[in-house]
Parts: C-alpha cells; structure tokens; sequence
C-alpha cells in the first residue's frame, strides 16, 4: 500500500522532475483531420501499457506511415503488432529481442500482421545493425531499462534514424528511474518529448521537429 501511494506521488511529480517538457498528440499529428487506427488483440498483453499509450504508437504509425520501423524490444509483441495493423503493406518492421522463448512475439505470432515483422535475435549493445543504418523512419526503443542499456540503446537508436525520422521510447516513468535518467541527461534532451497522458518519450528529427512554440505545459 505504501510503495503504491509513494509510486502515485511520483507520478505526480515526474512533469515537474522529469526535465522534459510534455507535448500533445494533436501538435505531434499537426495538420491531420483523421487518424483512423485499427486494434487487435491488445487485451493479451495489458503489462505493456494503457490503452491510451497503444492509442499514441498506432496514431503516429498510422499517420507518417514509416517504410521501416526498428523496435529494440520486442517482448510479447503487442506494440510491433500494431505497427504491423497500422501502417502500409509494404512497410518493413524489425523486431529485436535477446530471448527467443515462446513469450516473445506471442501477441502477432500466427497473425496476418506477422508477414511484415522480422524477428530478430540478440544483445541490442552487440547486435549488428550495419543493414539498417541511417535507413530507419520509426525507432521504437523499449528493451534494456537499465540506465546504461537505455543509454546505449538510445545511441544506436540515433545511429539507425532515418532523416526525417522519429523515436518513441516506452516507460518513461517512475517505475523505471534508469529511463527517466539516462533520457533527461541525454545531450539532446531539449528536443524530447513526453507524450502528455503517456510514458512515451518522443524525438523528431531537426527537419521535422515539433515547434517550440506549440510545446504544452507539464501537466
């Protein structure tokens, strides 16, 4: 009971704390007037987040429509899932995961959606990206929470984004304080955003990056 009133506290301050400011998913999709999203199977795993933080990964997938998309992280799936659902048939989703039980990739295994993700096996501090370098438009980093892991998966996330691109890292929350560190201390941290309502932290690149003047208020 303690710990969960303690974890609501800081919840509470973390847009005070956190160090970056929040921003809206109406200014992240400025210009758009329907962003229709499609949702399956998203009860199997509620562990990856609300409803709400499905909701902001499908509307942005589905409203710049990334060719490639990598995700460091793939744990049961959910998320690549509905990359899968939500953008073009000829959009390439790499998925890297350093276990390869029955868990992992649960939620689209057997599923239409499965045809457009590659599973990838290994350490994302050791995997070999060289394929996708510079070539990626959605980076989705949510493996390693460690500070240093999210450290160095934050680094080759940079390394594989595509001009033009964007990257969405999960949990930014108390819970997780080696997240919420390793991305308030990042040398662009200026330029991240949390999505206000979720633990998504989001980055676009210089040429399409979101407007200072239309950043929110932490709230």
């Amino acid at each position: 009971m303690l710990s969960r009133a303690i974890n609501r506290f800081q919840e509470f301050l973390l847009p005070l704390t956190s160090g970056i400011s929040a921003t809206n998913m109406e200014v992240i999709l400025e210009g758009a007037t329907n962003v229709p999203v499609q949702l399956s199977d998203w009860h199997r795993d509620y562990g990856a987040g609300s409803m709400w933080d499905l909701l902001a990964v499908c509307m942005i997938a589905r409203h710049y429509n990334p060719k490639i998309c990598f995700e460091i992280g793939t744990g049961h799936g959910r998320t690549t899932h509905h990359l899968a659902l939500n953008t073009s048939d000829n959009t390439k989703i790499c998925t890297l995961d350093i276990s390869d039980t029955d868990v992992v990739g649960c939620v689209f295994r057997g599923q239409p959606s499965a045809r457009k993700i590659r599973k990838l096996l290994g350490n994302s501090t050791s995997f070999d990206y060289s394929e996708w370098l510079g070539r990626v438009d959605l980076v989705i980093v949510d493996g390693d929470h460690s500070y240093e892991g999210v450290q160095e998966d934050t680094r080759r996330a940079f390394e594989l984004l595509a001009p033009g691109g964007y990257i969405l890292w999960d949990d930014f929350a108390p819970g997780w304080p080696g997240v919420v560190k390793a991305l308030k201390e990042h040398d662009r941290a200026r330029s991240f955003r949390r999505i206000a309502g979720t633990k998504w932290v989001y980055y676009a690149d210089d040429r399409n990056a979101v407007s200072e003047s239309l950043v929110v208020q932490p709230a």
